[in-house]
């Protein structure tokens, strides 16, 4: 389905049933909330301390309470939307959460209900790349040996074998 078809169909249900979206995180990036605030919609945000699912058990019956009459949620990949989450959420049009994955969300029980599931494919590629670029050089440096060897007040005199392997003009195999 093409965006300016879903965000048409999400204004006719905000018109039909009310304007509600549930954001489960305050501190997702600015561009979301000003185009939220562009909607006439009320925002209803986790305001607990904590991600919701910390303690799930004790807060599952406040967090249903706030989550069940939106028509539209953003989650992030910490917050697990199951199918009894999504049974109690009448009005819930669409799911959208800030992650590549959607391995938290009962993507079956959203799709029996008519309930869209969106993601960000391809968000964090680069973020990616460069946590591995810097894993790598940490393993071959031996960087995270020398700080506890350094932080443990260990022997200077064995400097040389920290020195480790040089990453420069190496040819890297990726496998998987």
């Amino acid at each position: 389905m093409k965006p300016k078809i879903l965000i048409n169909k999400l204004h006719y249900r905000i018109a039909m049933v009310g304007p509600c979206i549930f954001i489960s995180r305050s501190n997702l990036p600015s561009i979301i909330y000003s185009e939220l605030n562009k909607l006439p919609v009320e925002i209803r945000m986790w305001k607990e301390t904590g991600p919701m699912w910390s303690s799930k058990h004790r807060r599952r019956g406040r967090f249903v309470d706030v989550f069940k009459n939106c028509v539209g949620a953003i989650v992030t990949l910490g917050d697990p939307i199951d199918r009894s989450l999504i049974n109690e959420a009448d009005k819930l049009f669409i799911i959208s959460t800030y992650s590549v994955g959607v391995d938290h969300i009962d993507v079956k029980a959203a799709t029996e209900k008519g309930i869209y599931v969106t993601h960000t494919p391809e968000v964090l590629v680069e973020a990616v790349a460069d946590l591995a670029m810097g894993l790598l050089i940490a393993l071959a440096r031996k960087i995270v040996l020398g700080d506890k060897l350094i932080r443990a007040g260990g022997i200077y005199d064995r400097w040389g074998w920290l020195l480790g392997s040089e990453v420069y003009g190496a040819t890297l195999g990726i496998i998987g």
